[in-house]
């Protein structure tokens, strides 16, 4: 028979307050970390040792401060992130905490078997614009209970496969930083800039045709209205699809085929270059895909290349190198706006190497690509086996 209790019953629960912003001295030194859901992992349950907020000792009595070992929830906006306190720390209204009864229950177990609830939480959160759980919506909520034993082992399975995916990610990343290495051995010339014998504006690079397509996605009464999204059909990809280097078709939306044959613009297909231009700007990408075509949001701008002068992968590069990005940034200094407007990306200045560098920078990224789809499957696969575990254990 499965036992369960209300995390009321399982220790001590607090809601969390900000000091008065308006007395300085609450903020005059970092005494003790101040906690923002911002500090908080999304998918993982981290030890927190540090915020990027702090309060003084001056603002302890105003402030809700927990021990170490605590464990914090978000439930105000973003619902169910969780995280540990290593430290003494304080933290705001949008958090509830429980000081958990170790005679009960163990901090660790009990912070996962609160993860396994984020659903439950996001489908009871009572408000519409602003979702909430209160303090004692929060104290209501109901875990499965085990001995102290088993709930230690079940806690180090799930931090080991959570190490597992954490080392694995920082493959990735050291992966890519590998690559940008690499272009800057080949390509360290671009500092350069503008005075490179091979710098050439976008402008020229479209009226050579090295370039054969250089538009953004659809804008006013071409932008689809809610109703025509559907289940299945042909993708539409805005900024936020670009995950780790790779469009995430997953965040994307889908229109009809009729639909999609009525836009005018904004219609990529496979190795067009997309570079977020407006609200995210910077992220780079070279879109890998299988449809036939793609089309764009407001937010991405594709760059098609005529590969017999300027290979794609080279291409993403340049566009995430200093040179590049200060000529956009500069622009954007320039207005209130976060974004980069087509016609102004026209003016920019690319460095354009030889062709046979280019060939051998891009064979040196689809080695690095390779290696990075291993270490991606295995991400893939040990969260799987992350969410079977959990599932087993709290479900």
């Amino acid at each position: 028979m499965k036992n369960y209790a209300a995390l009321k019953e399982l220790g001590e629960i607090i809601t969390g307050n900000t000091p008065k912003t308006s007395d300085a001295t609450n903020y005059s030194s970092n005494d003790v970390p101040f906690l923002k859901p911002s500090d908080l992992h999304e998918n993982e349950i981290w030890e927190l040792t540090s915020a990027d907020n702090y309060i003084s000792e001056h603002a302890r009595e105003q402030a809700r401060i927990v021990p170490k070992g605590t464990v914090l929830c978000t439930c105000i906006g973003i619902i169910g992130k969780i995280g540990i306190t290593a430290t003494e720390c304080a933290f705001n209204q949008q958090i509830n905490a429980i000081i958990p009864d170790r005679n009960m229950i163990n901090t660790h177990y009990l912070a996962y078997a609160i993860s396994a609830k984020k659903n439950y939480m996001q489908g009871k959160a009572n408000a519409a614009v602003v979702p909430i759980i209160n303090k004692t919506q929060f104290g209501e909520l109901s875990i499965r209970t085990r001995s102290l034993s088993e709930q230690m082992e079940i806690a180090e399975h799930l931090k080991c496969i959570e190490e597992l995916i954490s080392n694995r990610q920082k493959a990735l990343s050291t992966l890519e930083t590998i690559v940008k290495s690499r272009f800057i051995e080949m390509f360290g010339n671009l500092s350069k800039g503008s005075d490179s014998e091979n710098s050439i504006t976008l402008q020229e690079m479209l009226d050579r045709k090295w370039i054969t397509y250089h538009l953004d996605g659809n804008h006013g009464g071409d932008y689809p209205r809610s109703h025509e999204f559907i289940d299945d059909g042909v993708p539409y990809i805005s900024a936020n699809c670009i995950v780790n280097g790779k469009i995430d078709f997953s965040r994307g939306k889908y229109v009809s085929e009729e639909r999609a044959n009525r836009f005018r613009k904004g219609i990529a297909c496979n190795k067009d270059v997309l570079f977020a231009h407006n609200a995210t700007v910077g992220p780079v990408v070279v879109l890998e895909t299988q449809y036939p075509k793609v089309i764009l949001g407001t937010s991405l701008t594709a760059y098609r290349c005529d590969c017999e002068h300027i290979i794609p992968e080279y291409l993403k590069a340049y566009m995430e190198h200093p040179i590049f990005i200060q000529q956009y940034k500069a622009d954007m200094q320039q207005t209130t706006r976060n974004q980069v407007p087509i016609t102004k990306q026209r003016n920019y200045r690319f460095i354009i190497p030889k062709m046979s560098y280019q060939k051998e920078f891009a064979a040196f990224v689809e080695l690095t690509d390779k290696s990075k789809l291993a270490v991606q499957q295995s991400i893939d696969t040990l969260q799987t086996l992350k969410d079977k575990l959990m599932q087993d254990y709290f479900g």
